[in-house]
């Protein structure tokens, strides 16, 4: 995570009776969106490692293994 969000700018899609059936992000916010979402879900993985006291006893193929569920 990189601390504060920078703007992005939606346009919502309107249905006929109003309600908001959609969004549309230029493609550059729509990447910018998926990094964030990606670091936010490393973020949490590390969160959930943390407990587990992890040291130098974890070698990379564990790692590999953790993150990707080989």
């Amino acid at each position: 995570m990189k601390g504060k969000m920078r703007k992005i700018k939606p346009e919502f899609i309107y249905d006929e009776e109003n309600r908001q059936r959609g969004v549309l992000l230029s493609i550059k916010d729509f990447d910018y969106l998926i990094e964030e979402l990606e670091d936010y879900y490393d973020y949490k993985l590390v969160e959930k490692l943390e407990p587990f006291n992890l040291e130098d006893t974890i070698s990379m193929e564990d790692v590999k293994k953790e993150i990707f569920g080989k």
